[in-house]
């Protein structure tokens, strides 16, 4: 939300949860920002999203998620309008969120993405899975690989 600080958007996503203090709130933000690698997150509490590159913008959704410690995140198009260093950078931090325990499942057009070393793979068509392997070997792209609107969960 562009009209509301970081700080004010994680206390909501807590308060959803619970009625947890201030002081609370404001410690788990900062947790949550410094695991994601947002520097400086005493100061970027308090700062608002378009404050953000576009990169940091998706950390922060990240941090946001990861404040309840779900055992399952969900990324629909992770790296959707990030410049390719940024999808890596990303990419790398949902590996280091899988490392430390919570499985991760990516929602996605871009086959690039499943660079990540996937577990399972699971191609959609139309909203049915019409291919499941593990890793990427064996998987039936479809004729129109590119344009097909296939998408793929890992």
């Amino acid at each position: 939300n562009a009209v509301l600080k970081v700080s004010t958007q994680m206390e909501l996503a807590m308060r959803a949860h619970g009625q947890p203090s201030k002081q609370e709130m404001r410690q788990r933000s900062l947790q949550a920002l410094a695991k994601v690698g947002i520097p400086d997150p005493e100061r970027r509490l308090d700062a608002y999203p378009h404050e953000f590159s576009g990169g940091m913008r998706q950390r922060v959704a990240i941090a946001i998620a990861l404040l309840h410690q779900p055992a399952l995140i969900l990324a629909d198009e992770p790296t959707g309008n990030l410049d390719p260093q940024l999808a890596i950078d990303i990419l790398g931090l949902f590996e280091d969120i899988h490392a430390q325990g919570t499985t991760v499942v990516f929602a996605t057009h871009d086959r690039t993405l499943l660079d990540v070393r996937p577990r399972r793979v699971v191609v959609l068509d139309e909203g049915k899975a019409t291919d499941a392997h593990d890793g990427l070997d064996g998987i039936d792209w479809g004729a129109e690989e590119e344009d097909s609107g296939v998408r793929v969960a890992s």
